[in-house]
């Protein structure tokens, strides 16, 4: 059996390969993301220190979902809120992000 920190890892390897079949461009950068089971929320980042933070569980789930994920949470890198500055982040980098927002949070973290 394995333990939780080798399931972490193999989770955090997954949340690579899915994000790097689908766009090359954000390999480097998700390597360096801090991928941590977080238990009640999806992600998180400091604009101040310009660090995000993803579940590892968004690699169980479909590569669309961690599209948003990964675009949400960039966009909070230029502010901490839902404003309208942040819509236009999201509109801009991700038509229709409000459909796969609903469909993420209709998932269990």
């Amino acid at each position: 059996m394995m333990s939780t920190a080798e399931l972490a890892k193999l989770e955090r390897v997954k949340l690579r390969q899915a994000w790097s079949s689908e766009s090359g461009a954000f390999t480097p950068w998700l390597a360096q993301a801090d991928n941590l089971a977080i238990l009640s929320e999806w992600g998180s980042c400091n604009p101040e220190t310009g660090s995000i933070r993803l579940n590892s569980e968004v690699a169980k789930k479909p590569v669309e979902r961690l599209e948003y994920l990964v675009v949400h949470e960039m966009a909070h890198l230029g502010g901490r809120t839902h404003n309208r500055h942040f819509a236009d982040i999201m509109d801009r980098f991700m038509p229709r992000w409000q459909y796969r927002r609903d469909m993420l949070n209709r998932l269990p973290v």
